[in-house]
């Protein structure tokens, strides 16, 4: 059997370029998006030198933040500052002593659970009806991981 000349970051790339489109998002917004999402991979990766990371979470950060703003403009804004306190420390976060995010602190599991959960409200914001709700709890994890740098 003859070994195929498509390398596993090939795979990868193709993969995640079919991901993306299947996410179905605007020409403007899929760049915002695409940076996002490649740039907090390649974070959850490891693959960002440790002189970087912050710079490369700021980028995240701006990205989402554009994201944020083309949804405002987008649908009627009259519930976002309930939006924005309900993404801050809801109340079913802290049933027991700790919330979950001091737990995964704690036993340093923040960097994989902050990146995955960053992408996965990237991934479904325009597909739940809660495009706003969901950009900033993607915010809010990616201000998160930079505080924990410092």
């Amino acid at each position: 059997m003859e070994k195929s000349n498509i390398d596993k970051e090939e795979i990868d790339n193709i993969s995640y370029s079919t991901y993306l489109q299947s996410l179905k998002v605007g020409s403007k917004d899929n760049c915002l998006l695409a940076t996002a999402m490649i740039l907090i991979s390649l974070y959850a990766k490891g693959l960002i030198d440790k002189d970087s990371e912050c710079l490369i979470l700021n980028e995240v950060k701006t990205e989402i933040n554009e994201l944020i703003t083309i949804e405002i403009h987008l649908e009627s804004a009259h519930h976002y500052n309930d939006i924005v306190n309900a993404t801050h420390h809801p109340s079913h976060y802290n049933i027991g002593s700790i919330e979950v995010i001091d737990y995964l602190a704690f036993t340093n599991l923040t960097r994989d659970f902050c990146s995955g959960s960053i992408i996965k409200y990237l991934s479904r914001y325009k597909h739940k009806g809660e495009a706003i709700k969901d950009l900033k709890k993607a915010l809010w994890y990616t201000e998160y991981l930079i505080k924990q740098l410092y």
